[in-house]
Order: C-alpha cells, then structure tokens, then sequence
C-alpha cells in the first residue's frame, strides 16, 4: 500500500506495474478498482493508463483505445493477459468482474473503499499463472488513524483491532508531492499543497494520517468510503440548514449554511449533503447566501436556529425580497444528543459527501466531542438541523416549528 501527499505519482507508478506485469506474464488477469466506476473509467483508463502506455510502450492513444472494449471495460493485451477497470458502486459491471479469477488487483485511493468491499474483491484473487506471485495493490491519500487501511497496513491489526494472521504480507510505503516535484506543474506544491490548513495540510501535503478526537461523534471511516461524485438528481427533498451567529463586526462567529438532500428508492433512503456555504459573514450577506443556496438546489424549505437571536433574519428570509419558507427551530437538547441521531445516519452507510469541497465540514464533524468549552461546531449544527428536518417529523408550537 502506497501513501503520501497529492501528486506524489502513487497511481502512476502502480498502474506502471500492471502494464509492465501483464506484458511479461502471458494469461495474467488484473484488475484496476475504484469505490465509483466513474473514477475509474475517466481518471485511470482515460487519463493515466494511456499516458504510461505511451511512456513504456511508445503506444498511440488510439492504438490504446482499440485494444479496450468499452462494453466491458477490459484492455486486451496481445499476449492474452487482460486489465480490467471497474467501480464498486456498479453491481452489473462488479459482478462481471468478480466473476473471474486475478492474479491482482489495485484498489486505487482506497481510503474510498469500504473493507467490506475490500475483503470481497480480495477473495477473486486466486489465479494460477506460472511464475507469478499473486498479490493486491493500494494507494491513498492518508485518511485518519481510524480507517481500516492504516489499522491494516500500519498497525498490523484487523479492523476489530485483533492481530493480523499473517502480518508479513502487508506492507507500507510512503510517497510524498516534494519527490515527484518535477513532473508537476510550476507552483502545484508551493501555491496549492502547502498553504493547506489542519488536516488537509497534514494529508495531502505532508502525506500523513490524522488522528480522530477521542469520544468524536464521527470519523473518517463514516465519510470517506460513502462519497460520491455527485448527488442524484432525482432528490425528493432538500432542505438548508442554518446555524446563524450570535455576533458580527471583526470576531464574529461564522454562520452555518449547509444544503442537504434526501432519496428514497427500494426501501432504502439516503441523504446527500451537497453544499458548505458556511462562513463569517453579516446578517444581510448570509441571508443572502442562503438565498443563494436555496435557488441553487430548487431546495423545499430552509431550517434556522433561532436560539440565539435568529428571529430577525427568520424575518428577512420570510420577508417579501426572499420569501422563502423558513421553519424556526429552537435547540431544547444539547449539541452531542442532536448529532448522535445524524452520526448514527453515517455509521450505517446512509450518508453520502457529494465531492470533495467539505473538507472543513469535514474537519469539523471528526473533531466534534461534546465535551464541555468545546468551540460551537457552526457548520456541523448546521446539518444537523437540516438532516434532522429531512428525517424527523415537526410540531407547531406558539408560531415556530420545534422538531420532537
């Protein structure tokens, strides 16, 4: 398994190693994996796969293309040994490939990837090609302490922190952005990576896996495997949640402004958090943020917490320039007892972060304890009101709405 920062050339080394493996073992099966089929249909076959092919082989891309049947997805190589490309969200394309047999496969940022998933996909590597040592390949940029990867490659330990069988047959690497500084653009590492803050500074700069707050209501392992790219445009309902602060001028508090969405199919429902427009902001300016946002999604109603002083902007939100639909909500329990519901959301797998901008919402949620003069988590309360509108009923009482 292969760690470090952004940039650091980790999946073109690997998928390096797959196309020089199947041009020297006849027969060899490989498989290159993402979480989202997606992911490894244009950013591995489309973009990295062509561009070694290229520097080994001297091949064109067109001559790449013609060897890769696009109604599987597997390159054919003149030998008879085969790279497949596939996501794990895809049942119809995964169950074609787990059909078969490999002598490896490559997780690619498999900090994405579920262990179930992992342990599945693990089990078809069992071919038998002569003089070929099966094995599996990962990368990732490091997630948190939590994350089965590091349990597994760093600790030695299975996920439920027992022992591994056989702890000699994994192995780390570290690979970080300063060594592979040459084939990458002017200013990526000076402009981009290092002026990253808290985790992001420690995980895609420095290459380093972060710890989660002790008794923190979430972790990495809640979020990162169920990730999407997108959310589906097909949401039956979304709402916007906000946090509003108490103060303005110089020291104010930042305001908590995050749209979420929810999907129901097959008796199954998930929720989509789509935006983070939280931010230090006067009250007319995150009126109008919300605003914003509540256009943006075609949202169903915004939530504010009024607790603090929210009633007037309640008013300008309701008001005849806005006029959107705006329940009042005042926070009767304490900030963890709010959460637990939410998290409890994210440790089933329910909850999917559309993209990748949520970092500092992110941040905020894996470093959320509850404990006492813990710092108001601004954006974490804001979804959390707006997921407890999308899964919980509501009352009316004395003209707002108080959720039960």
């Amino acid at each position: 398994m292969l760690f470090g920062g952004a940039g650091s050339g980790k999946t073109y080394l690997l998928t390096s190693f797959l196309a020089l493996a199947v041009s020297a073992f006849p027969g060899l099966r490989a498989a290159i994996l993402r979480r989202q089929f997606k992911d490894a249909r244009e950013s591995v076959m489309g973009q990295t796969f062509p561009a070694v092919m290229k520097q080994i082989y001297g091949l064109s891309r067109p001559a790449v293309d013609e060897r890769i049947n696009k109604r599987d997805f597997c390159y054919r190589h003149p030998n008879g040994s085969e790279i497949w490309f596939g996501g794990l969200d895809d049942a119809k394309g995964m169950d074609n490939i787990l059909g078969k047999e490999y002598g490896v496969i490559y997780f690619n940022e498999c900090s994405q990837i579920s262990y179930t998933s992992f342990q599945v996909a693990m089990g078809r590597i069992r071919q038998s090609v002569p003089g070929w040592r099966n094995r599996a390949l990962l990368d990732c940029n490091p997630p948190s302490k939590s994350h089965w990867v590091y349990k597994t490659f760093v600790l030695k330990l299975n996920p439920d922190n027992t022992p591994l069988a056989r702890p000699g047959d994994f192995a780390a690497m570290k690979m970080n952005p300063a060594d592979n500084a040459r084939f990458l653009p002017e200013g990526y590492i000076e402009k981009r990576l290092a002026t990253m803050t808290g985790k992001e500074y420690k995980r895609f700069y420095l290459g380093e896996f972060t710890d989660d707050a002790e008794n923190a209501l979430w972790t990495r392992e809640m979020i990162d495997p169920y990730r999407v790219d997108a959310a589906p445009d097909d949401l039956e309902k979304i709402v916007i949640g906000v946090d509003p602060a108490v103060t303005s001028g110089e020291n104010a508090d930042l305001t908590g402004i995050v749209a979420v969405g929810r999907r129901c199919d097959a008796g199954r429902t998930d929720y989509y958090v789509l935006e983070d427009a939280s931010g230090v902001m006067p009250p007319a300016d995150w009126a109008a943020a919300v605003r914003r946002l509540y256009l943006k999604y075609g949202a169903n109603e915004v939530i504010c917490e009024v607790n603090q002083g929210g009633d007037l902007v309640t008013e300008i939100l309701r008001g005849a320039d806005y006029a959107l639909p705006v329940r009042a909500v005042r926070a009767s329990k304490g900030k963890r007892t709010r959460a637990e519901p939410i998290a409890v959301l994210y440790q089933n797998g329910a909850v999917h972060h559309a993209g990748s901008n949520l970092r500092e919402l992110e941040d905020e949620l894996t470093g959320f304890t509850g404990a006492p003069g813990e710092k108001s988590p601004d954006r974490m309360d804001a979804l959390v009101w707006g997921m407890t509108g999308l899964t919980e009923e509501h009352t009316v009482t004395g003209g707002h709405f108080w959720f039960t």
